[in-house]
């Protein structure tokens, strides 16, 4: 039986997959398949997505990296 077609769009109102998304997907750390589906599984305990979770630890390195760029440029 074949399932229904899913709308696939995310919660900006884009279509997933589509070249209308304002920001591209630049970082990534290769992992196991082991830890990748255990990730998705806590995320999934959790209601919530993979990038999430990682959210606020891309948000405070990249605060970290415009702070040292900042404090680089002023010496």
């Amino acid at each position: 039986m074949k399932k229904p077609h899913r709308k696939g769009y995310g919660p900006t109102g884009i279509k997933h997959g589509s070249d209308e998304r304002k920001l591209k997907k630049y970082i990534g750390k290769r992992i196991s398949e082991a830890d990748h589906e255990l990730l998705t599984r806590y995320a999934a305990d959790l209601n919530v997505d993979v990038a999430a979770l990682l959210a606020p630890h891309v948000d405070s390195l990249l605060a970290n990296a415009r702070q040292h760029q900042s404090e680089s440029r002023a010496r």
